[in-house]
């Protein structure tokens, strides 16, 4: 037969090490968040790698990183050249092709952190604005470069702040998960003789 200060010893110790096993665990949560962002991140880029290879964007890649814009070379930023009738037609092609790669960080986006596709989109229409600003004669090859790795920079700061709200909320619902359990814990040592 077990005693009763052996069953309040065994009570207590299972309720502390359920606790313990809480606090030490790690947030799979932003983890998982995090490896799916680098994951989704990395298709991304070998989309656009995929797209940028082929022979007609070529000449376009002189003008800009086809895969990456902070890929960007000095002598890239500073090109005072407008688009040529050419290079409009490539860049209208490439554009039309990258979508499928939008279309999949969308999709994938709005699986892993669906406020981030709102971000996503209006990046896409900045790009898109200074796109048409660069077709319309309106800024050169080096300011369209210059405003999209703008639009990118946001974009990333925008979704690092997402990040770090999410973990604080995270953490505080397993703060307060926590101080649920101790509470429990204390109620129960009280009922222990």
């Amino acid at each position: 037969m077990i005693s009763a200060m052996n069953w309040a010893f065994g009570i207590r110790l299972t309720i502390l090490l359920s606790v313990a096993g809480c606090a030490s665990q790690p947030d799979f949560s932003a983890k998982s968040m995090l490896v799916e962002t680098q994951r989704v991140s990395k298709e991304t880029l070998a989309c656009r790698a995929t797209i940028a290879a082929k022979p007609a964007y070529r000449e376009l890649s002189r003008r800009m990183p086809l895969v990456d814009p902070f890929n960007a070379t000095l002598a890239q930023m500073s090109d005072t050249a407008m688009a040529t009738s050419d290079e409009i037609e490539a860049l209208e092609s490439w554009l039309e092709d990258t979508r499928q790669c939008r279309h999949q960080v969308l999709e994938e986006a709005f699986k892993t952190l669906p406020t981030a596709t709102s971000l996503l989109l209006s990046t896409w229409n900045k790009d898109d604005e200074a796109f048409v600003k660069l077709i319309e004669h309106k800024v050169r090859w080096g300011d369209a470069l210059i405003l999209i790795r703008r639009n990118r920079a946001e974009l990333l700061a925008a979704l690092v702040n997402q990040a770090i709200e999410i973990a604080k909320q995270t953490r505080q619902e397993r703060d307060a998960e926590m101080t649920r359990r101790v509470q429990i814990f204390g109620a129960l040592t009280n009922l222990a003789p």
